[in-house]
């Protein structure tokens, strides 16, 4: 018989989520804000709380979280009061701007569906980097961009519409981490034992010993896995290497690896068991 768990698992990792604009209602451009022909983009180009609502649905805008991972997929970040996204924005995260490097900033824009012949909007918790990324698209010759300053207001009113990923609470962010190591409650964080652990297959790993995470341990994905399949099992093996390194049903557990598939297998194989 299969062990039921409680286990808080989390998975640490940097991904790229992009959640599908959606939507079909009429073009409705917002008052007094759009830009005539040729206009010149400028910061000056602010769309309202009341401007934006109404839009919210509009096929012909694309909303555009500039915030980083952990924000836009749910966790509470930088005092905002809701995690998560404004419903339909699309992420594209502007610390990207400082990694360009083979691909240019264009290619990443229409690969989003942030295209010139659409209108933007764009918002992040700092108004400033809002901002940078006008910029940017200025520079590009983008002419119907717009920022939203008031994403906190937003947050702050619960008939405003936010979304956020399933199971955001699985995926843990650096910060979030630093946070349980110093004895801290952060979060979702149930405040019960906990253990890091850095996963790859085999006996040693090469990336553990140039550095790891303090306090983190090395998981062989053999812990979890026997031949000839390599599938899950026996539950014994599983239940025995487990207790092995410590962990409990209540054990908060958290993966990460150089090797996304690595870190997934480790997280998989612990929800099984």
């Amino acid at each position: 018989m299969l062990l039921r768990s409680k286990n808080k698992i989390f998975f640490l990792f940097t991904a790229l989520l992009v959640l599908a604009l959606v939507g079909c209602s009429p073009k409705n451009e917002p008052a007094n804000t759009t830009p005539t022909a040729g206009a010149s983009n400028s910061a000056s180009q602010v769309i309202s709380l009341e401007q934006l609502q109404k839009n919210i649905d509009n096929a012909n805008y694309v909303i555009v979280d500039l915030r980083k991972d952990e924000a836009y997929n749910g966790w509470k970040i930088d005092g905002i009061s809701r995690g998560g996204h404004i419903k339909n924005a699309v992420q594209f995260p502007v610390n990207w701007l400082n990694d360009l490097k083979d691909k240019p900033l264009q290619d990443l824009l229409n690969e989003k569906g942030l295209t010139s012949d659409k209108t933007l909007i764009l918002y992040h918790s700092q108004n400033d980097q809002t901002d940078r990324m006008m910029k940017e698209l200025s520079a590009l010759n983008y002419k119907n961009v717009y920022k939203f300053e008031n994403l906190k207001e937003w947050a702050d009113t619960a008939s405003l519409p936010m979304e956020a990923l399933p199971n955001y609470q699985m995926v843990v962010y650096p910060e979030w981490v630093n946070s349980v190591m110093k004895g801290e409650k952060p979060d979702t964080y149930a405040g019960s034992e906990y253990m890091i652990l850095e996963t790859s297959w085999g006996p040693t790993s090469e990336v553990y010993n140039k550095g790891h995470i303090p306090g983190a341990m090395h998981f062989n994905t053999d812990n979890l896995e026997s031949e000839q399949y390599w599938n899950f099992g026996p539950i014994e093996l599983v239940k025995k290497s487990l207790e092995d390194f410590g962990i409990t049903p209540d054990t908060t557990v958290i993966v990460y690896s150089d090797d996304i598939a690595a870190a997934s297998r480790e997280l998989l194989g612990l929800l099984w068991a």
